[in-house]
């Protein structure tokens, strides 16, 4: 579960194997429904973190069934990019260095850098 940095978007990750993407300013109404409901992973998300440097952007992680971390353009509810993985336990963003890096269940972090998402270091231990 994360807020977006301008906090107009909320997006959950769930065990149905879907995230959804609500609006702020329907939260609350009579009408609550999801923008978007992201359906691409084939296993439980376990990871969401909207990038603090790109509003337009999520990145989510996939648990044992899924492993892939998926980006996602929240304005269209379009997927960018995959990346195969492993299991994600996590995912954060550094905006000074424009850079994603995500925990895995084997006991791994991998530093990911913007805009291609190409891998620069793996931390393991």
């Amino acid at each position: 579960l994360h807020w977006s940095h301008n906090q107009t978007k909320l997006a959950s990750g769930s065990g149905d194997n879907t995230v959804r993407v609500w609006d702020e300013s329907r939260l609350g109404s009579n009408t609550s429904e999801s923008l978007f409901v992201l359906d691409e992973h084939v296993g439980s998300v376990r990871a969401v973190q909207f990038c603090n440097f790109k509003s337009s952007l999520l990145a989510t992680g996939g648990g044992m069934q899924c492993k892939t971390i998926k980006m996602w353009n929240v304005n269209s509810g379009q997927l960018l990019k995959s990346i195969d993985t492993g299991s994600v336990n996590g995912i954060v963003f550094n905006s000074d260095y424009k850079e994603m890096m995500s925990a895995h269940a084997c006991g791994k972090l991998v530093i990911w850098k913007h805009p291609n998402y190409t891998e620069v270091a793996k931390l393991s231990g």
